[in-house]
């Protein structure tokens, strides 16, 4: 799960931030029984990593467009 929320920033001069949380089974296969030397770090896994990467994605792209918006 993505959690963003801002901060720290100075949103009178136009400076935001903000901060993600991001929980690794959100991207990777996590590992059956005890982490252990032999199953961790997990093999990165395309099919796992792809609906938060497409996420993150939306999230950073408005991002750029509120930054953008704010510049013009």
């Amino acid at each position: 799960m993505v959690t963003p929320r801002v901060t720290t920033g100075i949103r009178q001069q136009g400076v935001h931030a903000v901060q993600m949380e991001l929980a690794c089974r959100g991207y990777l296969r996590e590992p059956q029984g005890e982490v252990d030397a032999s199953n961790w770090p997990c093999p990165w896994d395309q099919a796992i990593a792809a609906p938060m990467r497409a996420l993150l994605q939306e999230v950073l792209t408005g991002c750029v467009a509120f930054a953008s918006a704010a510049r013009a």
